[in-house]
């Protein structure tokens, strides 16, 4: 099968509402969000597709009625954001000085890097206990 996710890219699903929201009762609607996150602008893009093509499976398909939107919203304008490479060589170090082991992670949460990227040129590193 094809692979999805990896540790340059990640898929959440942070919001699923469906109703009626009985827990005995097969839902006749439901919303959800999805959301992609790449370390490159050109995974990004190849994610969207993806997620394009899996919108088109589902609307091909006469078993399941569907009605699905694709809404790309700003997703052109949400830029991968990098740690910086100095901040990061500290984190690593001290974690290897301590004794600890350490792992370089991707993140690309907007809610993280991407809010202090629009802030400006701040360095910025993220530290996972």
């Amino acid at each position: 099968g094809q692979k999805y996710g990896s540790t340059e890219a990640v898929w959440t699903m942070g919001k699923i509402e469906v109703s009626p929201g009985a827990a005995s009762i097969i839902p006749s609607h439901a919303d959800l969000t999805v959301q992609w996150r790449a370390a490159t602008e050109e995974r990004m893009d190849e994610m969207y597709l993806e997620v394009k093509r899996l919108v088109e499976a589902f609307r091909g398909d006469p078993e399941v009625p569907v009605d699905v939107e694709l809404d790309a919203g700003d997703r052109l304008a949400v830029e991968a954001v990098h740690m910086d490479s100095h901040l990061v060589d500290i984190v690593r170090e001290s974690a290897v000085h301590s004794g600890a082991s350490c792992e370089d992670l991707f993140s690309g949460a907007i809610h993280d890097a991407g809010i202090i990227k629009k802030m400006g040129q701040i360095p910025s590193v993220m530290l996972f206990v």
